[in-house]
Formats: C-alpha cells, sequence, structure tokens
C-alpha cells in the first residue's frame, strides 16, 4: 500500500552559544520525573485535513478548517522556543523528539 499523501522533511538550522546547550545524561532520570510535551502531536495531521476532507467528503467549514491550519503553522513557527526557555528554567535532565512516530 502506498501513502496518497505528498509528505516533506525538512531541516532547520540555528546558532546558539554552547551555555544554552541542555546535556542529557541517559542515567540521570528518576522514578518519579516529569514527562512534559511541549507542542501539540498531530501537526501533521492538521496541515492535511482538508484534503482529507475534500477526499471523503466531511462537512467541515472553510473557517474551522483555516483555523486548525493557522494553528498548526503558529506552533511550527515557534518550534522549541518556548520549550527551550522551561528546559532551562526548570533544569531539565534530558529529552526527545518524537517527530515521524505517528502520534
Amino acid at each position: 500500500m502506498v501513502n496518497p499523501w505528498f509528505l516533506v522533511g525538512g531541516t532547520a538550522i540555528t546558532t546558539v552559544p554552547s551555555t544554552l546547550i541542555v546535556k542529557s545524561i541517559n542515567n540521570n532520570f528518576t522514578i518519579n520525573d516529569r514527562v512534559v510535551l511541549t507542542k501539540p502531536i498531530g501537526v501533521n495531521l492538521s496541515m492535511r485535513l482538508r484534503d482529507f476532507q475534500s477526499d471523503h467528503n466531511l462537512d467541515i467549514s472553510n473557517t474551522l478548517l483555516e483555523t486548525i491550519e493557522n494553528n498548526a503553522i503558529k506552533s511550527m513557527s515557534l518550534l522549541n522556543m518556548y520549550a527551550a526557555k522551561l528546559f532551562h528554567k526548570y533544569k531539565v535532565k534530558g529529552a526527545t523528539d518524537v517527530t515521524g512516530f505517528g502520534l
């Protein structure tokens, strides 16, 4: 089976002072550590919703579709800015990226 939706990957690169890099140590986690999702899950789905809606004749208003798309674009535009600030404020021990896992 072939995925009928066109998918594009991308890369964003930036530079920051080394003092802003959070270095994780894999064995530094403890049982009561918290897991925090810093971005909404489903941004790709949000961006594909208009195609899905037209392919399956779903009754979704253009206003709602535009709101969903604009929220997804805003989220992607901010990337990790808020997460990075929280990392430093709460002295985060480590992080991972779940992009591409289809959540």
